[in-house]
């Protein structure tokens, strides 16, 4: 995630959640929401581009882990809910659960529906389609493997071994007290003020590393650039962005001239088939469908004035350039588009590929460049479940 927009949840989604741009390892904008409805207005007032990535309160997960794991995913996911259901205060159906391989261990990582489902609409009431949600003890910085550890006045955010947690800084004494004092946390990094455990002289004496600015949430979201921890958007939950979902661009004018072009090719393609009497009640009913919707051009032939406002409408930039990058999709292998979308005052579409070899990516922008469509990178790649994943503007 080169380049793109993070947020760090609050507990709840009545609590100030923070926002930041990243950009090739940088926080270069940040700032705080009152609330998750805040983001409506954030998304109309931002123009939102590349990964959108979440970070969530470590409180509201559960991690678990599985030595020797099932390779078979399903598998696996079978022995995380059956582990589960005997730790969890509630029914294992009653939330979501996330599984991935970590050397020889498994990682089991559980949170509850109402929680998931709740931060994924919010985000997609915005109009945000949400690429990535992990939570903050898993985002820490890297430490060679070696535990890591960093508390502000509110909170206490661990991560130690395959396993990690958060709790509130108050109760520090007993979550991670009894670590300090039995070796656990040797070579570990600390970051925060060691003022909130100065009743733990074992952590207090150590060489702790200022937050900065921004907080557990500037330390997690240049780590999050570095690191690629777990994705809690799996399975039924997982983005499922189309580049089709980019005619909600188009105005009602030109979707309606888009509806009667369809008319007119189903006239097209029945010709063969059906009688002269069935082909005639479609031209009646396409000239109906045009007279309702055009009264002014009544009189003009439908398949003309159709191209005509299709022609002269602001959304033919989108309607040519998502047919080029359709061209090219044909005549490229290996390579998937996740997301596609339009930014109508700039004439482009921001489109997300992957693939698992980056010269499929590099021959699928040749065939645009090919086409005479203008086609750059808009941050970078970078690897992902062993594919190349990164983001393209096309257009000028």
């Amino acid at each position: 995630m080169s380049v793109g927009f993070i947020f760090y949840l609050g507990h709840s989604l009545d609590a100030p959640l923070h926002w930041g741009k990243l950009d090739h390892g940088q926080l270069v904008d940040a700032g705080k929401l009152d609330n998750a409805a805040a983001l409506v207005d954030f998304a109309q007032a931002q123009s939102v581009e590349g990964c959108v990535s979440a970070i969530i309160s470590g409180e509201h997960v559960a991690l678990r882990t599985i030595t020797a794991p099932p390779k078979s995913r399903s598998k696996f996911l079978a022995a995380a809910r059956y582990l589960l259901e005997d730790e969890l205060a509630e029914p294992v159906d009653a939330t979501h659960v996330v599984t991935s391989h970590k050397g020889s261990e498994g990682r089991v990582i559980a949170i509850r529906n109402e929680i998931i489902d709740a931060w994924c609409g919010a985000f997609a009431d915005a109009g945000l389609d949400l690429d990535f949600l992990s939570p903050d003890f898993l985002c820490l910085p890297d430490n060679d493997g070696n535990p890591v550890v960093a508390v502000d006045e509110a909170r206490i955010v661990a991560r130690v071994g395959a396993r990690g947690f958060a709790a509130a800084a108050s109760i520090s004494e007993f979550v991670i007290g009894p670590m300090a004092r039995d070796g656990s946390l040797a070579e570990c990094s600390f970051h925060g003020n060691p003022n909130v455990v100065c009743d733990i002289p074992e952590l207090s004496s150590q060489n702790w590393r200022p937050l900065g600015e921004h907080g557990l949430f500037g330390l997690c979201a240049v780590a999050l650039d570095q690191r690629q921890p777990e994705n809690l958007l799996q399975g039924k939950r997982q983005a499922r962005g189309h580049w089709r979902d980019g005619v909600k661009q188009w105005r009602r004018a030109g979707s309606l001239a888009a509806a009667l072009i369809g008319v007119l090719l189903s006239i097209y393609i029945v010709q063969g088939i059906r009688d002269m009497r069935v082909t005639a009640a479609y031209e009646d009913r396409t000239n109906e469908l045009h007279a309702q919707y055009f009264p002014d051009a009544a009189n003009v032939d439908p398949y003309t004035n159709a191209r005509a406002v299709l022609s002269s409408s602001a959304d033919s930039a989108f309607l040519s350039l998502s047919s080029a990058v359709s061209d090219a999709l044909v005549q490229t292998d290996g390579v998937r588009v996740d997301r596609m979308r339009y930014d109508q005052t700039r004439n482009q579409l921001v489109i997300s590929v992957r693939s698992g070899d980056n010269r499929n990516i590099e021959a699928f922008r040749a065939q645009l460049a090919s086409a005479a469509v203008p086609v750059r990178d808009a941050g970078g790649y970078r690897r992902s479940n062993n594919e190349w994943v990164g983001d393209l503007i096309v257009g000028q």
